[in-house]
């Protein structure tokens, strides 16, 4: 059995002040004409990058939406981080901006942009 790598991760500019939760955002374009769950389909889940801003208590999630399909789209949602963890999940339920599009290239776009000025950012 031969081992394959992973592609590289996408390149991204962070400013200072966000931390990386995790990332699994590779530098690789959707095949449209690959079947679900095959190929490079499995680098395509809910769960491909989370940044986190203490001071601005901000969080960037991105995924895509649904995972591993061919007529999914990267989803990026942005939510203010509560103090109270019991209260996330209404953060989810109302994201401060969300984006959505098959192109990897409009979501890196809007994804540095809102590292260096959040839409609707709350006063901290």
């Amino acid at each position: 059995m031969s081992f394959t790598p992973d592609p590289p991760l996408q390149p991204l500019r962070i400013p200072a002040g966000w931390h990386v939760a995790y990332n699994q955002f590779f530098d690789i374009e959707p095949d449209m004409t690959a079947e679900a769950y095959s190929g490079s389909w499995w680098y395509f889940s809910e769960d491909m990058l989370q940044l986190k801003h203490a001071e601005w208590k901000l969080l960037l999630d991105l995924g895509w939406y649904p995972e591993s399909r061919p007529e999914g789209n990267f989803k990026i949602y942005l939510v203010q981080l509560m103090d109270d963890v019991e209260e996330m999940p209404d953060a989810w339920e109302s994201p401060l901006a969300t984006f959505s599009s098959p192109s990897r290239q409009e979501i890196v776009k809007t994804i540095e942009a809102w590292l260096l000025k959040p839409p609707a950012r709350a006063k901290a």
